[in-house]
């Protein structure tokens, strides 16, 4: 594996750790799965729907990756839709629970991204009808900010470069007009 973790790991790392066989697709999904799982985590209220046997399908990834055949930079690589956007046979609930009942979508708005072979994790978490950047969902959960796991603070800390740890650095560094 790389010396990078790879729930901190930039996607070109991610591409190149695939092709050079330091990991695998596989590897990639299960490690999402064990994080989104762990109950001190965030995965309940990052990811609104996980769909495990179909992160699964990341060995048919891997296997072209052995014989050869790499579909494009994204094989392999995890990607989670935000709940905004349709899935083919899965409802979109925008954040809100008024759509739970609306049935499901008939078209794929990801198509292009599971042709070019991204192994789709599931649907992550918004805040409602994506009508605020504070990032504050009071039907499916708030969660806190990633850059400080042990912070009470909601997800909505990490989008405001005034209140997170790590945002505060760039701003401060970050040349002015």
């Amino acid at each position: 594996m790389s010396t990078t973790s790879p729930q901190f790991a930039p996607l070109a790392q991610l591409a190149a750790d695939l092709r050079s066989g330091r990991t695998t697709s596989r590897a990639l999904v299960e490690t999402a799965l064990e994080r989104i799982a762990d109950p001190s985590g965030q995965g309940a209220a990052v990811f609104m729907q996980v769909d495990a046997d179909h992160a699964r399908a990341a060995d048919a990834h891997d296997a072209l990756r052995r014989a050869g055949t790499v579909l494009s930079p994204l094989s392999g690589i995890l990607v989670s839709i935000k709940d905004l956007l349709d899935i083919e046979s899965q409802i979109t609930h925008a954040g809100s629970r008024v759509l739970a009942d609306d049935p499901p979508a008939q078209k794929d708005a990801v198509a292009r991204l599971r042709r070019a072979g991204a192994v789709i994790i599931e649907r992550t978490n918004m805040n409602e009808f994506a009508f605020s950047g504070v990032g504050l969902n009071p039907h499916y959960g708030t969660p806190r900010c990633t850059a400080s796991p042990v912070s009470s603070r909601p997800r909505a800390a990490f989008r405001s470069k005034a209140t997170c740890r790590c945002r505060r650095r760039s701003i401060r560094s970050a040349p002015t007009r």
